[in-house]
């Protein structure tokens, strides 16, 4: 039985923290939430990152685009072309999320490398389809159904599935057609990808184990009173009056979850307010000093940060010690499964680049 890409992989493909992000950073799953598409993009040794929207690229800005005829061949591969004018299309799609937040002379400046990369980009995804089709992959309409209800729920408060697509410059066709075929190339790479067995995962252990000493670290749940932009003295002032009302509650005995579900605007609130195992910089200074001086168990006193008030509760508390092999199996275990699917796409890619036919414009180069 083949292996499949878990739900929460592909959900996290799709959505967005709503930031000027790239529409595969949301979730906080990192490399095993990026599409095998990306992954088997360059033949090098390190899992490389999702591709940026319009972050700021660290690469040297690329000469100025030479004037090319709309309908003329960007790129062909294997007899199928991809039109300066498509490329630019693409190109249109990618910048729309960054839309008054990059100055529209960085945006100009990159533009030639944004071409060479969405080129590329049709280069693997074809090579892509090609063996799907080959191998007679099927797309599962019901697994792309559940992803896509998945994200529908996943997606911040107050954001609908359409405003998310409104945004990325996409269509739900478009998106479904994504997903599909993330799916299928996940079942072709699986294929191709040796298992990690229990030896592989104490190896690997034994081989880092100076490297899993960690430092004290606190569970925690809070409820959030969150201020708006445009909040004077006034508006601040009945917000704290209602997370001291909503603190003497929970020292009354009222049920945390309930109350983080009921009152709290941070999205934690859906899990009982729960943020899970931290530890110390992971959390703005005020809210971190409070958590680590705070008893397990009590409602500490009413926080205040740059996002608003906090009550907070300090569920579990571990000091500084080095991680053993049971802590971080999981761990271990996830990671070694991604290194060896992005190590087998790099591959399986490669092998489909050597055997094909692939034509880039002169001013449409490949590579940076």
């Amino acid at each position: 039985m083949h292996q499949t890409i878990s739900t929460a992989a592909i959900v996290c493909l799709m959505t967005t923290a709503y930031a000027g992000s790239p529409v595969w950073a949301h979730c906080g799953l990192s490399h095993d939430a990026q599409p095998v598409l990306q992954l088997a993009q360059a033949d090098t040794a390190p899992v490389p990152e999702p591709p940026a929207t319009m972050a700021a690229p660290v690469v040297e800005p690329a000469a100025p685009a030479v004037a090319l005829d709309p309908e003329s061949t960007a790129v062909e591969v294997n007899g199928a072309r991809l039109t300066v004018a498509e490329v630019d299309e693409e190109v249109q799609r990618l910048i729309g999320p960054a839309d008054g937040t990059v100055p529209p002379d960085q945006i100009k400046q990159y533009l030639p490398q944004m071409r060479r990369q969405v080129c590329e980009q049709f280069v693997i995804e074809t090579l892509w389809k090609s063996e799907i089709e080959k191998e007679n992959i099927e797309i599962q309409k019901d697994a792309v159904d559940e992803i896509i209800e998945k994200t529908r729920a996943s997606l911040p408060a107050g954001i609908t599935f359409d405003q998310f697509l409104e945004r990325q410059h996409l269509t739900e066709e478009g998106i479904r057609e994504e997903i599909g075929m993330q799916l299928c190339i996940q079942e072709l790479v699986n294929r191709r990808t040796e298992s990690v067995t229990d030896d592989d995962v104490v190896a690997f252990y034994e081989q880092q184990k100076d490297q899993m000493n960690v430092g004290d670290a606190v569970r925690a749940r809070h409820i959030l009173i969150q201020f708006a932009p445009d909040d004077d003295d006034a508006a601040r002032a009945e917000k704290l009056a209602a997370a001291r009302e909503i603190r003497e509650k929970l020292v009354a005995g009222e049920d945390f979850a309930e109350m983080a579900a009921a009152r709290s605007d941070c999205p934690s609130s859906e899990v009982g307010g729960d943020l899970g195992m931290f530890t110390r910089g992971r959390m703005v200074p005020e809210f971190e000093a409070a958590a680590f001086s705070q008893e397990i168990g009590a409602i500490g006193d009413v926080v205040e940060t740059q996002f608003g008030y906090h009550i907070i509760e300090v569920t579990e508390k571990t000091e500084p010690h080095q991680q053993t092999l049971d802590e971080v199996r999981p761990d271990i275990l996830a990671h070694l499964e991604r290194s060896r699917r992005a190590q087998a796409a790099r591959q399986y890619v490669n092998e489909l680049r050597e055997v094909a036919n692939i034509t880039f414009a002169d001013a449409v180069s490949a590579s940076p």
